[in-house]
């Protein structure tokens, strides 16, 4: 029992990882023995969407030009459901599990973000809040962009960590670019989260001494270019 203990809390990110991993295909496997799929009626209108963009036919979704709009504005994530589709055809199942994946990454994420600032049994507390939170793992156990932004959001919070810490402009410039990417994915998913998460950069950059100029003229690069 106390190797077991050790082993978790030398990994706590991969522990969470696993435990949302096995939760989230729980949900899948329970939801089509019993007949529940879809959960969210949302699902249903993404595996269509994504069905008919396979044979170029999205302005037959919906209502007159709201495919189009849809599909732009979710693009990221539908992207990958119409290739699923495109190799596999439509099978429910399968189309869910993007979003385990990401909803597992999310909870491996946050651990290793917090592993950085507390014990390793409270970094592990904290992605287990994110692996079992029953709204998180109903909204990253079904066909929905949900726990993508997740994951793009702490991807962006990881970068900004690394962001305060780098010393040299090379590397700066390197981080920078890589939130500009974080920022075009959040903006291919629902815009006005890249906005808020852009603007989060300003403060940041004001608050980090060393550097600072350098910093701020990337944040506003990254404001400016990534909307």
């Amino acid at each position: 029992m106390a190797g077991l203990r050790g082993m978790v809390l030398r990994q706590p990110a991969l522990t969470a990882f696993l435990v949302a991993i096995v939760v989230r295909l729980a949900v899948v496997a329970g939801s089509h023995l019993l007949n529940l799929w879809p959960l969210i009626p949302d699902e249903g209108g993404y595996v269509e969407l994504a069905t008919l963009a396979v044979d170029g036919r999205v302005d037959e979704y919906c209502c007159g030009g709201y495919g189009q709009e849809l599909y732009a504005s979710t693009k990221l994530f539908i992207w990958q459901i119409q290739g699923l589709v495109a190799l596999f055809g439509p099978l429910p199942w399968l189309l869910q599990m993007p979003a385990v994946l990401y909803g597992a990454a999310a909870a491996f994420l946050v651990t290793r973000i917090t592993e950085r600032f507390v014990p390793p049994h409270w970094a592990l507390f904290a992605g287990l809040i994110v692996a079992l939170a029953p709204s998180a793992v109903l909204h990253s156990s079904v066909v929905l962009r949900e726990s993508l932004v997740w994951v793009l959001i702490l991807v962006a919070a990881l970068l900004v960590i690394y962001f305060s810490e780098a010393s040299t402009a090379r590397r700066l410039a390197g981080l920078a670019a890589g939130l500009l990417m974080v920022l075009v994915g959040l903006g291919w998913l629902r815009d006005q989260t890249a906005i808020v998460v852009a603007w989060s950069l300003i403060p940041v950059a004001l608050l980090v001494r060393r550097q600072r100029r350098v910093r701020f003229g990337l944040a506003l690069v990254i404001l400016v270019a990534g909307p």
